[in-house]
């Protein structure tokens, strides 16, 4: 699915790998975004992939459990 996969740098992959654990439909999702955008360079599908992350929101920190985190997200798909 990827045409420039050696491109992703260590931080947008790790994002994107956490993205698909909280997110079961993340990855269809984003499969559906490079297959209708043209992906010429790296650069293209590299902002693709960012743009598939923006405007998520990352719960974090000691007090946050996964049920928590999901809870979050639900309420915020909700919205």
């Amino acid at each position: 699915m990827l045409w420039f996969p050696s491109a992703i740098s260590e931080k947008l992959g790790l994002a994107l790998i956490r993205e698909m654990g909280r997110d079961p439909r993340f990855a269809e999702a984003l499969k559906e975004q490079l297959s209708k955008a043209p992906r010429d360079s790296a650069k293209a599908e590299m902002q693709i992939l960012s743009l598939a992350l923006e405007g998520r929101i990352e719960p974090v920190g000691d007090a946050i459990s996964d049920r928590l985190a999901q809870a979050l997200q639900d309420w915020l798909r909700s919205l």
